[in-house]
């Protein structure tokens, strides 16, 4: 029977069940302001992320029961699984099948020893770790007080049980997948009830089959179970299909699959007549991939099969190593846990030394340099500063104090010294701004390796950015507009480099002469779906955090979604209204791409918008005067939001586009009647006339009727002001309603639609 902290919980997810149909827009109902809109969007998704720490913690104890071979335990168990399990099957935009994988990250806050209960559950678009669990309980308040403990606590006991990779395929969960399922948990049971027994477990469980390097194997022996295979019958097939693995030549489909157990499925024949049970421990594949049609790289699956074999296929190293090259948070880590990677890398790489021949070894330690280098590529510079090279050793402090010393493989030092004293370098570039710099050979060195140039480049290049700095530091807009055709040759990098260090110009002469003069480099150049990427990262990288390189931030992200530019020639502070118009203009492949980087970095964006309205309001009313922003510049800033997001499109932008509508489309919302709402009525009008035409342009379900509503308040808009100016702002952004009403409609007859 669930504990009472359970039912609160359950209760609390039945509570937030009743509202995931979304934000809801009746007239007559409370006005919800941006960053609330946001923030209630997520908490009603808490639901399903409680529901799934329950189904954790359900797992887990499903192996201690396993051990201990507790069956009646079991049995009240797989209750509150199953009734979670039906509970998530009717998620919206679910894809029935749940990962949870270890990661093996460590948490700032609480230390090393947090790596141990680094996992992350995937639930369609849901991501749910103990971080993420306490966001949702600091929203849910006091009931889910326990949600991130328990979670943490689930995780802690799937680790001692060596559990890195759990994955469930639930599909609706009718009887039929629900019966399916627990013949599957059963065998997974017995199975770990007989190899936790000691010697012999085949004897205390029929159905026992061991994989393709003779070791007892969950999935082949839950393969068994649930389709009555004879042991003999199971074991002849994993031995035929590992001779196949075994005399796959280049080019073979059989090279694709880790082990024989996910080969199996590779058949045809097999496939209709076995069916692959819903629960998965330990499957290399799920190291991998986070769903079954997810393509996975060669090079990938050979690095995966040869630390299987290394480490095993339930060993936390092998989750780590994979995680270590192909994970997307070097942005974030510190000297420690970066030469902890090293080293992890370094084990990595002698294990293909040792164990792989060389003609297929050369293609894998390419891939794996390559991606290493692109890792390390994006570490903070300080980092860096933090590690010392003392031969062939790598040094580093750990957080507790302690002076670490790692063997490191030569590829990994010889990456350790380029990005050390490009650092250096960086910092001399940097220093253009303030004072003259002097150059030496290893500097032209560095610059020539980062650039992919000759050294006679590099010393050209940095002598042309060095020509666009007077002595005392200031931007020569002229200067820098002349060099910009031999800048663009090197267009990603040195867009990335400008951007990084010359967003720091705090003059506002200077910035604005600097932004303008970057539309030039933009206007040339070809890559500019990394500019975008270079810009949004940037954007996001303290999403708790307002700077004043916000704004032009997504200001150069929207040129680059454009195939031309009219404004290129004229001096420009914030974006044009009218680029609202465009979209053949558009560029599709560098606005798709835009989109899917949002998607996938969503909460990280919702956090961010949150944060600008909040300081928005602030500005508006500020406690501290001192440390508010400028009020122009925090409506600005969101402005340059909602019209980049309007550009772009997709599901995100439709959530804030219509939260930010919801708020800014009733007269009453606080924003317009805090102590300087008064003094900025036109800047906040002009916020929203450009909500009103991204709502056209979204055409997001329900559109035509939220623009309706601010029609029907247009007499409470008027009264706002009482100037003429006042009245013909109302009145231009009543006939961009009436466009922008035709605009959804039409969208809407598209089935361009998107649903909370």
């Amino acid at each position: 029977m669930a504990d009472h902290r359970q039912i609160v919980l359950d209760d609390e997810a039945e509570a937030l069940f009743r509202d995931l149909g979304g934000l809801d827009s009746k007239k007559g109902m409370e006005t919800i302001s941006v960053a609330d809109s946001l923030h209630d969007e997520e908490k009603k998704k808490d639901a399903y992320r409680l529901l799934l720490g329950d189904l954790a913690s359900g797992l887990s104890e499903v192996f201690s029961l396993a051990r201990a071979n507790d069956r009646r335990a079991f049995q009240e168990k797989e209750k509150g699984i199953l009734l979670a399990l039906e509970k998530l099957a009717k998620m919206p935009k679910a894809d029935g099948r749940i990962l949870i994988r270890f990661r093996g990250r460590p948490s700032p806050e609480q230390g090393t020893a947090s790596r141990t209960f680094d996992y992350v559950i995937f639930f369609g678009p849901l991501a749910l770790d103990v971080p993420t669990a306490r966001k949702s309980a600091h929203r849910l308040g006091v009931t889910a007080a326990e949600f991130p403990v328990k979670l943490q606590e689930a995780f802690e006991k799937l680790g001692r049980h060596d559990v890195v990779s759990l994955y469930l395929h639930i599909s609706t969960f009718g009887p039929e997948e629900r019966a399916l399922f627990q013949k599957g948990l059963l065998a997974i049971l017995d199975y770990e009830a007989a190899v936790s027994a000691g010697e012999n477990p085949e004897d205390r469980f029929p159905y026992l089959v061991k994989d393709e390097s003779r070791l007892p194997d969950p999935n082949l022996s839950a393969l068994a179970t649930v389709n009555a295979l004879k042991p003999e019958t199971a074991a002849e097939l994993v031995k035929k299909i590992r001779m196949m693995m075994l005399k796959a030549v280049p080019g073979d489909p059989m090279e694709q699959f880790v082990s024989v157990y996910d080969a199996i499925f590779a058949f045809p024949k097999l496939r209709d007549q076995l069916k692959r049970p819903p629960v998965e421990v330990n499957n290399p594949r799920w190291l991998m991939a986070v769903s079954a049609s997810e393509a996975v790289g060669l090079e990938k699956v050979k690095l995966t099969r040869l630390m299987s074999l290394e480490f095993g296929k339930h060993s936390a190293k092998t989750a780590r190593v994979l995680d270590c090259i192909y994970g997307n948070d070097y942005g974030k880590i510190d000297a420690p846990e970066l030469e902890d990677r090293l080293t992890l890398i370094s084990e990595l790489i002698a294990a293909v030394e040792k164990n792989v021949p060389r003609g297929i070894r050369e293609p894998m330690e390419a891939d794996l340099q390559g991606r290493m280098t692109a890792n390390l590529d994006i570490v903070a510079d300080d980092v860096f500063d933090g590690v010392t090279i003392k031969g062939g050793m790598v040094v580093a402090r750990g957080s507790e104090g302690r002076v670490r010393v790692r063997q490191m493989s030569p590829f990994l030092l010889a990456q350790v010294d380029f990005f050390q004293q490009r650092s250096l370098t960086r910092e001399k570039m940097k220093s253009l701004l303030h004072r003259n710099a002097t150059f030496d050979d290893d500097d032209y060195k560095t610059v020539a390796r980062d650039f992919g140039i000759t050294v006679e480049d590099a010393q050209k290049l940095v002598s042309l950015i060095a020509g666009s700095f007077d002595q005392r530091g200031k931007f020569l807009r002229r200067a820098f507009e002349k060099i910009v055709p031999e800048l663009a040759k090197h267009d990603r990098k040195v867009f990335e480099f400008l951007w990084h260090y010359l967003k720091e110009l705090m003059d506002r002469q200077d910035r604005v002469a600097f932004l303008n003069a970057m539309q030039l480099l933009i206007d040339q150049m070809k890559a500019r779906r990394q500019g975008v990427a270079v810009l949004l990262s940037d954007f996001i990288r303290d999403p708790e955090t307002v700077t004043f390189s916000d704004r032009n931030a997504l200001m150069l992200a929207t040129l680059l979604l454009r195939k031309y530019n009219k404004e290129l020639h004229t001096d420009i502070e914030v974006t044009p209204e009218e680029v609202l118009l465009v979209k053949e203009g558009l560029d599709a492949e560098v606005t798709k791409f835009a989109e899917d980087f949002i998607s996938e970095r969503r909460e990280e964006f919702l956090i961010k918008l949150r944060t600008l309205h909040r300081a928005l309001k602030d500005a508006l009313d500020p406690y501290d005067p001192a440390k508010a922003l400028p009020v122009r510049y925090a409506m600005t800033l969101e402005r340059e939001v909602y019209i980049f997001l309007s550009l772009v499109g997709g599901k995100t932008a439709a959530t804030v586009l219509r939260s930010a509508l919801s708020e800014y489309g009733d007269p009453e919302a606080e924003v317009y009647w805090m102590r300087g709402s008064e003094q900025s009525m036109q800047g906040l009008l002009a916020t929203l006339q450009v909500l009103v035409r991204g709502a056209g342009r979204s055409s997001y379900e329900g559109a035509a009727e939220d623009l309706r509503g601010i029609e029907r308040k247009q007499n409470k808009f008027l009264s706002m002001g009482k100037t003429p100016r006042h009245a013909d702002q109302v009145r231009r952004l009543l006939t961009w309603v009436d466009k922008a009403v035709d605009e959804a409609r039409r969208g809407e007859k598209e089935d361009i639609a998107f649903h909370f």
